[in-house]
């Protein structure tokens, strides 16, 4: 078992959980409530605004599948695996830094994604 790939997968799961959930709450439901958003309206800025939010909680719990279901295996890392790794370990810090950056620290989705990076790469080197 590669309990850091599944601590991962769990703290990745989260994080979209809570980008989805704080994204409908604090942004799009003001938003329908004054009657602004129609999610699937053709060229309409906050449905493609709404649409690419929630695609990245989606792409977020792709990564975790994936890493749940390697690190939970019970099987040594082969070579694609260890590849797989470092690439979800590359990707998730360079989110966490562009959101670092983008927002000057000051959304805190850079540190889940972060702690995601760097439990990916302990995967990958020690487990």
């Amino acid at each position: 078992m590669n309990y850091f790939w599944m601590a991962a997968a769990v703290l990745l799961v989260l994080v979209g959980l809570v980008h989805s959930l704080l994204g409908e709450r604090r942004i799009f439901a003001p938003h329908r409530a004054a009657g602004r958003v129609v999610p699937y309206a053709a060229g309409h800025r906050l449905g493609v605004q709404w649409v690419s939010w929630h695609l990245t909680a989606l792409l977020g719990w792709v990564m975790a599948a994936a890493l749940w279901e390697r690190g939970s295996a019970g099987l040594p890392l082969s070579a694609a695996d260890q590849h797989l790794g470092l690439e979800l370990t590359l990707a998730l810090l360079a989110g966490a830094a562009g959101l670092a950056g983008a927002t000057a620290g000051r959304h805190l989705g850079w540190l889940g994604l972060a702690a995601a990076a760097l439990l990916t790469l302990a995967g990958v080197t020690l487990g």
